[in-house]
């Protein structure tokens, strides 16, 4: 499992010990990883494919195949952390306060609408 608050090193010891297959043999471990990798950073996605390809072709690629996804991970995961640092307790006060008022707004005009439509308004 790679967790949102793993560092840089953790995630790459991680998939570089995800099992994956021999050259050229198909592998569902590998295309959980590349799919994983390329919904996370898909700037990766170019390259993840052309590793898969060249796999495929029986070529020894799976020490790139794990950099490219753990730089996809990373890439991922630090801007996540680097947003999460940002959040704060205010902000998260003004978030629900803002978010609690729209919901109360829709709310009247819903049930004003239901009042009208039952013919008790």
């Amino acid at each position: 499992a790679i967790f949102l608050t793993d560092d840089k090193e953790t995630i790459e010891r991680k998939i570089k010990r995800a099992e994956t297959a021999l050259p050229g043999e198909k592998s569902e471990k590998i295309d959980n990883l590349a799919f994983m990798a390329k919904i996370l950073s898909p700037k990766f996605s170019d390259e993840i494919d052309e590793l898969l390809e060249k796999h495929e072709k029986g070529e020894k690629v799976m020490v790139d195949f794990k950099r490219s996804v753990s730089s996809s991970v990373i890439s991922f995961v630090e801007g996540f952390q680097k947003n999460r640092a940002e959040i704060d307790d205010k902000k998260v006060e003004e978030v629900l306060r803002s978010g609690g008022e729209k919901a109360m707004s829709r709310a009247k005009d819903t049930l004003s609408r239901v009042e009208e439509a039952l013919g008790i308004k």
